[in-house]
């Protein structure tokens, strides 16, 4: 039994220093594995820095990019609402001399007809004249005695 109980606690303290190789083993391998993944977390950070910057930079650019174009588009719409009043005031302007001239269209119109109805008068009264030749033989004819047969 006692070679039992020596090759027991030899078997033991073999198992024990194969189980600190392994521990230590393990360690190490944790270690390496632990400075690996603080590695990774400086590279992300790194890189996060790096595109916080990026994004950062591009917002910024966006921001001044729509402020200008916000500005030309005022400036634009300023441009044409000007455009637009002057358009407004040209048809404003336009349909009063229209009017204004459509009351003298309608004016000149009586007008023409009044002259149509005078000229009727006139050569009414022309037809009606005799003519100088004719009055002149009527006078004559008035004024020579007649001749003894």
């Amino acid at each position: 039994m006692a070679a039992r109980n020596r090759t027991r606690s030899t078997t033991r303290s073999s198992r024990s220093q194969g189980s600190g190789v392994v521990i230590e083993e393990m360690r190490s391998q944790f270690k390496v594995f632990g400075e690996a993944v603080l590695g990774v977390r400086q590279d992300l950070a790194g890189f996060r820095e790096e595109v916080t910057s990026r994004f950062e930079r591009v917002d910024r650019e966006m921001a001044l990019g729509f402020a200008r174009v916000d500005r030309e588009m005022a400036e634009g719409f300023g441009r044409i609402d000007r455009d637009l009043e002057l358009v407004k005031s040209a048809i404003v302007d336009h349909s009063r001399e229209l009017r204004d001239l459509r009351g003298e269209v309608g004016d000149l119109r009586g007008e023409v007809g009044e002259l149509r109805g005078a000229v009727n008068k006139v050569e009414a009264v022309l037809e009606k004249k005799v003519e100088r030749d004719e009055v002149e033989a009527i006078v004559r004819r008035v004024a020579t005695p007649p001749r003894s047969r």
